[in-house]
């Protein structure tokens, strides 16, 4: 697993130094891909980012409503605790 900024384009090479990584620790993998995970599960604030950039709202039709920043927030909350 690789972590970078999101803004990891040419024109920003050319300009200033952008930092890339790679994650070993499995713990931590882990811990990044749920956290991945939720956000992409989050059905009641996502927005397709297209070419025209319209963001037009995503929604989905899962029963449970999931938002990412919410969930995020307990999953951590909850990982303290067991640490």
């Amino acid at each position: 697993m690789y972590l970078t900024s999101a803004d990891f384009m040419s024109r920003n090479i050319d300009t200033r130094v952008e930092v890339g990584f790679s994650i070993y620790d499995k713990k931590i993998k882990k811990e990044i891909r749920d956290i991945i995970d939720i956000q992409l599960s989050d059905n009641t604030k996502s927005r397709e980012i297209n070419s025209q950039n319209t963001n037009k709202y995503h929604k989905t039709k899962s029963e449970l409503p999931v938002r990412a920043q919410i969930d995020i927030y307990n999953y951590l909350k909850n990982k303290n605790k067991t640490n």
